[in-house]
């Protein structure tokens, strides 16, 4: 679906007369109208071509298309600070706006929603401060079988091969290939394990969804039979498996700094996106070592999950953070510390890993936080699950430690970008929580978290 953004600038929508807002709806403050099917196509108002919500009225499209529809802002929506809007489903298409928002306008200050499933295409950013994109409410991170996690604010940015699709949907959409040789759309998660073989996911648009096509790849691990977060059987390894290409949601690290103003705001994906990524395998550089500045991950970060998880209009939102790298033995040293942290090692990077010392010794205000229980600066708030690309994308899945998080019962060890104990190692984070350092080939079917900095 199409990048969603609010706007700031004074469009003059405030001082406009009715009779300039809403092609086809008008809605007054204080109304509320849910859209469940029919057409609205070819209307043009200068402030909504179909429809126009004002502050405190609520629209909610469930079904419908919106169609070649055209504004000075908003063809297809306008949504006025203070008003809500929710898309669940439906389509808005072929809309254009002579100066912004061609198929949503959406002022700051408004609540706007939108389903992965509706179909809203041609929208452009406008604006680069996007502050409504980032959640009011908080989801939990984390968690045991207890239920200890903390709340954390959160927002979605890029997409990427997420959820098995199920045994059903993975046969119709492996018939549909083969029948169709349809044309792909994009390249995710190329890269070359230990046994030197390419493993490649395409996507194909089917139904107006983006799907991800590839060769399963699955770690099980010995004493518990792994699935699917819907309880399917993990796909053999060597048969072709789809997953849905889907928004992926970032936690935010540092939500009241951001807030206040004082910080740009950091975030870390909620689940282990993909695994078996190598810090750095032999095969790639000659010999493997633990230094974040020449490793295949930072590579394959900043090039093609980049690349492939964000458009360039996303793109947009990224920082090029500057980032101070440990030697060896000196990740639990500040970064004020020259001799562990030389200016030699300092990076620039679009994508990257946490170090250590930020999630373990730094001031995260995801250390030290009471969570549930009376714990704090406990482990419960580090561990993660991986989705189901992860697990088939050779991840292990970790069970007996008996943690789960809101999306499923098992976690991951997650791999972080700081040097560890000897030249061999890098550290990581267990399943269980708490970070360690390990040898760089014992990251094999380990998780990946991008963390990012966002200008927002």
């Amino acid at each position: 679906y199409a990048e969603l953004y609010a706007a700031s600038e004074d469009t003059g929508a405030s001082t406009a007369p009715a009779s300039q807002k809403g092609g086809a709806i008008f809605l007054a403050p204080n109304t509320t109208y849910k859209m469940k099917g029919g057409k609205i196509q070819g209307k043009t108002k200068n402030y909504g071509g179909a429809v126009f919500v004002s502050s405190g009225a609520t629209f909610i499209m469930d079904g419908g298309t919106i169609n070649a529809c055209s504004a000075i802002y908003g063809g297809g929506i306008y949504v006025q600070a203070g008003a809500t809007c929710i898309i669940n489903g439906g389509s808005i298409t072929s809309c254009t706006a002579s100066k912004a928002g061609p198929a949503i306008y959406i002022e700051k200050g408004a609540e706007f929603t939108i389903d992965p499933k509706a179909n809203v295409d041609e929208n452009e950013i406008v604006d680069k401060n996007p502050v409504s994109m980032v959640s009011e409410d908080t989801i939990e991170v984390g968690g045991t079988s207890s239920g200890y996690g903390i709340q954390l604010h959160y927002i979605f940015l890029g997409s990427y091969p997420q959820t098995y699709v199920g045994d059903d949907m993975n046969t119709i959409l492996e018939d549909w290939y083969q029948s169709n040789n349809p044309s792909s759309v994009q390249e995710y998660d190329s890269t070359y394990d230990l046994k030197s073989t390419k493993r490649t996911w395409i996507s194909y648009e089917y139904d107006g969804e983006l799907y991800a096509r590839g060769t399963s790849d699955a770690y099980r691990y010995p004493s518990t039979p792994t699935t699917y977060k819907s309880g399917e059987a993990i796909t053999p390894n060597g048969s072709i498996a789809w997953f849905k290409v889907e928004p992926i949601r970032w936690i935010v690290l540092n939500y009241d700094k951001w807030k206040n103003g004082t910080e740009q705001l950091k975030v870390l994906s909620e689940e282990a996106i993909t695994a078996d990524i190598q810090f750095d395998p032999p095969i790639i550089s000659g010999g493997g070592n633990n230094n974040w500045m020449t490793s295949y991950v930072r590579s394959w970060l900043n090039q093609q999950f980049y690349n492939s998880a964000f458009s360039e209009r996303e793109k947009q939102a990224v920082v090029y953070t500057h980032l101070k790298n440990n030697i060896t033995n000196g990740y639990k040293t500040a970064p004020s510390n020259s001799t562990y942290w030389p200016t030699s090692k300092e990076t620039d990077d679009y994508v990257y890993l946490l170090s250590c010392y930020e999630l373990e010794y730094g001031d995260l205000p995801i250390s030290g936080v009471t969570i549930g229980g009376g714990y704090t600066k406990d482990s419960h708030h580090k561990i993660c699950s991986p989705s189901d690309f992860a697990l088939c994308s050779n991840g292990e899945l970790y069970t007996d430690y008996g943690y789960r998080t809101r999306n499923r019962a098992g976690t991951i060890d997650w791999i972080l970008r700081s040097s560890g104990e000897t030249d061999e190692d890098i550290c990581f984070v267990y399943a269980s929580g708490g970070c360690n350092a390990s040898m760089i080939m014992s990251g094999r079917r380990s998780g990946i978290r991008p963390a990012m900095t966002l200008s927002i």
